[in-house]
């Protein structure tokens, strides 16, 4: 095929080769959390330009689409920077907040306790408490540490202890909604199986998704 140059160093290579090279570098990007793309002339530094950015491929797109929002959680004035903790996830650059039993990955959706280890099942599931406010008995099939009673409570499972609108993971994902609890049994005597709980980590994912990614980050020649 036709051979294409890099604006700024002038070294050629065909279409199949470019893009090969741009899809080698995504791991590495992926590790310093940050897109460098630099040119595949042995030993040459040049940054990739614009005129080269359809060779981009929809995965390294998908890779800026998640810097962009990774930048937003790392913006969040809830949440400083002494309270953010990368994802263990390999790959994943996404983040979490600490301050709960259970930290999670507001990109890939990855839980694990603050001590660095994964729960066994994420936030342990089939765990019936009773709501503070109206006694009911509720069960937690997962999800965030946030619930809602069907009496209109809101509590953290956790503790047990009252929600407050300044904190937890709701507001940290930007307007996430909370986890409907799910009633066990209509009399706290008598228990019964319940459907599994939706866990509002896809709010959090739709929340962040609401801005719009950030364009390829290649440097214009003419600049």
């Amino acid at each position: 095929g036709p051979m294409l140059q890099l604006t700024g160093c002038g070294d050629k290579a065909c279409e199949m080769c470019w893009r090969q090279w741009v899809d080698e570098q995504l791991p590495t990007c992926r590790a310093m959390t940050e897109v460098r793309i630099r040119c595949l002339g042995v030993g040459c530094q040049q940054p990739f330009t614009r005129d080269l950015a359809h060779l981009i491929s929809s995965e390294f797109r998908a890779f800026e689409q998640d810097l962009a929002r990774r930048q937003r959680l790392q913006n969040n004035p809830l949440y400083p920077a002494d309270m953010q903790v990368n994802c263990p996830q390999l790959g994943c650059v996404g983040l979490g907040y600490l301050g709960f039993d259970t930290v999670m990955c507001f990109l890939c959706e990855h839980q694990w306790n603050a001590m660095g280890e994964a729960p066994d099942d994420d936030i342990p599931t089939g765990v019936v408490k009773q709501c503070p406010r109206c006694q009911v008995q509720i069960e937690k099939n997962g999800g965030c540490d946030h619930m809602t009673c069907r009496c209109g409570f809101e509590f953290w499972w956790s503790t047990m202890s009252p929600y407050r609108n300044n904190q937890g993971h709701a507001i940290a994902a930007q307007q996430a909604q909370p986890e409907q609890a799910q009633v066990v049994a209509a009399q706290p005597a008598r228990p019964l199986q319940i459907q599994q709980v939706q866990a509002p980590a896809a709010a959090a994912q739709g929340a962040l998704d609401a801005e719009p990614a950030a364009a390829a980050q290649v440097n214009d020649p003419e600049a």
